[in-house]
């Protein structure tokens, strides 16, 4: 499994949902923040089984909160491909993951991000 984000911010998207200029329900938008949140311990999703027999690979983006301690909450599955196989294998690790908090003057605030993972068999 694979994970992607723009360089710099390992794993962690650049969408990001909330009020411009300040917290959405409760946290920031990525794109609010003086520094973006990153990744700072990653779990490996399982593989399914009947994926693994079967050579489906698939794509999960993510939504989550990264709070001002890194932990991932209200962790949510805004797009996969195909529908249904890979979800719960992604909630699963990412719930797992620790992450460096997003900044805001300084200060750590929660952060909403949208984290791409890639279930690939070549990488297995």
């Amino acid at each position: 499994t694979q994970w992607g984000g723009p360089a710099g911010v390992p794993g962690v998207g650049a969408q990001g949902t909330g009020a411009t200029g300040g917290a959405g329900p409760f946290g920031y938008a990525v794109h609010d923040v003086d520094v973006r949140p990153a990744v700072r311990r990653r779990v490996a999703p399982e593989y399914p089984d009947q994926a693994r027999r079967t050579g489906t690979q698939g794509r999960v983006v993510l939504r989550l909160l990264v709070d001002e301690n890194g932990h991932a909450r209200h962790v949510s599955v805004l797009e996969a491909t195909p529908d249904g196989i890979f979800d719960q294998c992604a909630l699963d690790a990412v719930t797992r993951w620790s992450f460096t908090p997003g900044r805001r003057d300084g200060k750590a605030v929660p952060t909403w991000v949208h984290l791409p993972l890639r279930f690939d068999l070549a990488n297995r």
